[in-house]
């Protein structure tokens, strides 16, 4: 048995990890969000697009995660819980300066709600007597 040449070897070894760092690297590239006064809209797809669209007045819940090397670079995740039909759970990855956008998203969702009257009912799931 021959061993293999170095760059084989070396190839074999950077290439799986490199390969899913280009493929993340592409589909936030390829993911655009648009933010209106009542609506979220998200078009993501590297070869086939898709857009989603997200009721704000649907929403039920933000939250903003940040690594600590993502802090430094000012991106984050920002993800939205709603009771929307089709994605009632999206994360919008690698957002450029999370923060403004999490509260920009987060009273325009308040506004939204008193527009349309919307009050948010939490249920709870225990039977009386158990």
């Amino acid at each position: 048995v021959l061993p293999l040449p170095w760059w084989v070897v070396s190839i074999a070894a950077i290439g799986p990890p490199v390969a899913a760092l280009l493929w993340i690297w592409l589909s936030v590239i390829s993911t655009e969000y648009r933010l209106f006064q009542d609506s979220l809209e998200v078009e993501s797809g590297i070869i086939a697009r898709r857009i989603e669209n997200i009721q704000l007045f649907r929403v039920r819940d933000l939250g903003m995660n940040q690594s600590l090397l993502a802090r430094v670079l000012d991106v984050g995740d920002i993800s939205v819980i709603s009771t929307d039909q089709t994605a009632p759970r999206f994360v919008l990855r690698g957002v450029a300066q999370p923060r403004a956008l999490y509260d920009n998203v987060r009273d325009l969702v308040a506004k939204s709600q008193a527009a349309r009257r919307t009050m948010i009912v939490e249920s709870d799931m225990t039977l009386p007597g158990s």
